[in-house]
């Protein structure tokens, strides 16, 4: 979402609302360098200035989950590709699986050692 902060399109956030248009977003890449080279220099760095904390409390990890094939539960599937499992005192496979552990769960951020 960079190109909200170019300029000419200071407009387009409240245009945007407006029309009601949600926006799914992410970055190519979580490496800066490989970002940079896919965007251009220095968009890997604006799209982190541009992140907006009011959009935390409708993120995906927060209410979804991701099964491995192993039946390992993640908060979704890119915390699934990240290897980052469900967080501590949650279910960690479908084979435990409890919804009442899953329902207050903090979303995994850091790797967490399976237990599988």
């Amino acid at each position: 979402m960079t190109i909200l902060l170019a300029p000419g399109f200071d407009d387009l956030p409240e245009f945007l609302a407006a029309s009601q248009v949600e926006i799914v977003a992410s970055l190519p890449c979580y490496l800066e360098e490989n970002t940079d080279a896919q965007r251009g220099d220095g968009a890997f760095a604006q799209s982190i200035d541009a992140f907006n904390p009011a959009t935390v409390s409708g993120l995906m990890c927060r209410n979804t989950l991701s099964v491995g094939w192993d039946g390992r539960l993640f908060d979704c599937d890119f915390n699934q590709m990240l290897n980052l499992e469900v967080g501590e005192g949650c279910s960690s496979n479908i084979h435990q699986f409890n919804a009442a552990s899953l329902a207050g769960r903090a979303s995994a951020v850091t790797p967490t050692t399976s237990s599988t």
